[in-house]
C-alpha cells in the first residue's frame, strides 16, 4: 500500500499558512507507516502560477530534508499533495517516485492495476502502473480513463489544461476527506489527519470517506471561490488472473479471456508447473528487500502467472525490462486474489524461436513438441521448427504442432494459433 496526504486551502484566493503548512510536513512524515520506497509532492506555486513537484526515493525522514519546498508552503502554494511509496513493482528510483507527470497530467497513486500489460498497449510499456495511469489521463476524458482500470486505486491528480485538482477511488483502495474551518485534507487515512490537526490545535469539523464510483474536480467559479464538481463512473469489477477457454472442437488459451476467481482458483499454475521444475518469465521490475535482490516477472511460455525470484546477485539490477529469465520453482501461492509461481537459481534465458507476434516459444515448449506428431498428417516434429505452427490446446493442456508444410497449406482449420513461428 502508499499513503496520500494533502492540504487544501478552501479560499483559494488565500495561502497555507504556518500550521497547515507544519502539519503537511508532519503527515508526510508519519505516513511512511503506509511506504517508505519514495516521499515526494507536488503543489500549486500562486506566485509563478504553475504546478511544481519534487520528489526523492527515500522513507520520509530521509527525504524530508531534501524537500525543501515544505519550509516554504506558507504564503506561496493554496493546495499541496503528497505521497508515501510502497513499491510493488519497479525499483527505488526518481523515475518511478510519485507523483508521475505526463504532459498537462501529475498524479499520485495509492494501490495496484492488475491490467497494466492490457493498457500498455494503448500508453506504451512502462516501468511501473502509475505511470500508465498518468499517461491515460493525458490522453483521455477522467471518466474514460478511469473505467479502463482493473485493480486497485486512490488518485489525486491536477489538469494544468483546465486548472483543475481531480480525485477518485475504487473500493479497494481508502480516500477520505476530513474537513476544519480553513482547510480540506484529502487523506489515505483520516486518524492519521485527526491525529496530525489536533497537535496543530486545528479543529476538525466534518470526516467523510470519499464515495466510489465517483470523480471529483476542483476548481475556482468566477466568484473566486472553491468549486466542486461530480462525474459518476463505473469502476470494473476486480477480475481472476488470465486464463483460457474452450473452443468447441479446440481448446486453446487466449490472453485476454479472464475468468471468474471461483474457477480461475481451482485452475492454478499447478496445472503447468511443479516444485522443483524451470519456469521461464520476462522480467517487469526488481526490488530490494532486506539487502536482497528480487525479481517480478510473469511467464511467457504457459498461461499467464506471476513470478517472484530471488537473484543470485545484486548484479542483476542491471538486467532489462522484458529480458528473458529462468529459474527453478520453489513455491506456488495464492494470495491477494492472483497466483505467484517463487522461484530461485535465477539467469537470464535466450529463447530459440519466437512468433511473428512476439511470443517466446522456450526450451521447455519444444521439449514437450518433440515427444509428439503433427496433428495433420502424423509426421515426426521437424529438425527445426521454421514456418511450423505452434499451439497450446487447454484440452490437452499441452503444446502442439503443424509441421512446417501443413502450415503452409493452411491445414490449421479452426484452431485459434498460440503462435506462428
Amino acid at each position: 500500500m502508499c499513503g496520500i496526504v494533502s492540504v487544501i486551502q478552501k479560499n483559494w484566493n488565500a495561502t497555507i499558512n504556518y500550521s497547515a503548512g507544519r502539519m503537511f510536513k508532519q503527515m508526510l512524515f508519519a505516513d511512511a507507516l503506509r511506504g517508505t520506497d519514495g516521499t515526494g509532492m507536488f503543489w500549486m506555486d500562486t506566485k509563478k502560477n504553475q504546478v511544481l513537484y519534487n520528489k526523492v526515493p527515500k522513507p520520509s525522514w530521509e527525504a524530508i530534508p531534501q524537500l525543501s519546498e515544505l519550509n516554504t508552503l506558507s504564503g506561496v502554494s493554496n493546495w499541496v499533495v503528497g505521497h508515501n511509496r510502497k513499491s510493488t513493482m519497479g525499483v527505488h528510483t526518481y523515475e518511478n517516485t510519485h507523483p508521475f507527470h505526463e504532459g498537462h497530467i501529475v498524479l499520485v497513486h495509492n494501490g495496484t492495476l492488475s491490467n497494466q500489460w492490457e493498457l500498455e498497449k494503448e500508453t506504451g510499456k512502462c516501468a511501473v502502473d502509475s505511470q500508465v495511469i498518468t499517461k491515460l489521463l493525458a490522453k483521455n476524458k477522467p471518466k474514460q480513463a478511469l473505467e479502463k482500470l482493473e485493480g486497485a486505486y486512490a488518485l489525486v491528480w491536477y489538469n494544468t489544461n483546465e486548472s483543475k485538482l481531480y480525485y477518485a477511488r475504487n473500493k479497494e483502495r481508502p480516500l477520505w476527506l476530513v474537513e476544519s474551518d480553513q482547510y480540506y485534507f484529502l487523506v489515505s487515512e483520516a486518524e492519521l489527519a485527526h491525529w496530525i490537526a489536533a497537535r496543530n490545535d486545528i479543529e476538525i469539523i466534518k470526516t467523510t470517506e470519499v464515495p466510489v464510483g465517483k470523480i471529483y474536480s476542483l476548481m475556482v467559479n468566477k466568484n473566486n471561490k472553491l468549486h466542486t464538481n461530480v462525474t459518476n463512473f463505473t469502476p470494473k469489477e476486480k477480475k481472476a488472473i488470465e486464463y483460457g477457454y474452450y473452443d468447441e472442437t479446440y481448446g486453446y488459451y487466449n490472453r485476454s479471456c479472464q475468468v471468474p476467481q471461483l474457477y480461475a482458483k481451482k485452475a492454478g499454475p499447478e496445472k503447468w508447473f511443479t516444485l522443483g521444475d524451470t519456469v521461464t518469465f520476462s522480467l517487469i521490475s526488481t526490488f530490494m528487500i532486506n539487502g536482497v535482490l528480487k525479481l517480478r516477472g510473469r511467464t511467457v511460455d504457459k498461461p499467464v502467472y506471476q513470478v517472484e525470484a530471488i537473484a543470485e546477485n545484486n548484479s542483476m539490477v542491471t538486467q532489462k525490462f522484458g529480458t528473458v529469465m529462468e529459474g527453478i520453482i520453489t513455491n506456488i501461492k495464492f494470495a491477494f486474489n492472483s497466483w505467484t509461481i517463487e522461484c530461485e537459481s535465477v539467469l537470464p534465458q535466450i529463447a530459440p524461436y519466437q512468433t511473428e507476434d512476439g511470443l517466446l516459444i522456450t526450451d521447455r515448449i519444444l521439449n514437450q513438441i518433440d515427444t509428439k506428431k503433427c496433428v495433420a498428417c502424423d509426421a515426426n516434429p521437424p529438425n527445426d521448427y521454421d514456418n511450423a505452427h505452434i499451439y497450446f490446446n487447454v484440452k490437452t493442456q499441452e503444446h502442439e504442432f503443424l509441421c512446417p508444410t501443413c502450415n503452409k497449406l493452411n491445414l490449421s482449420g479452426d484452431i485459434n494459433k498460440y503462435g506462428t513461428i
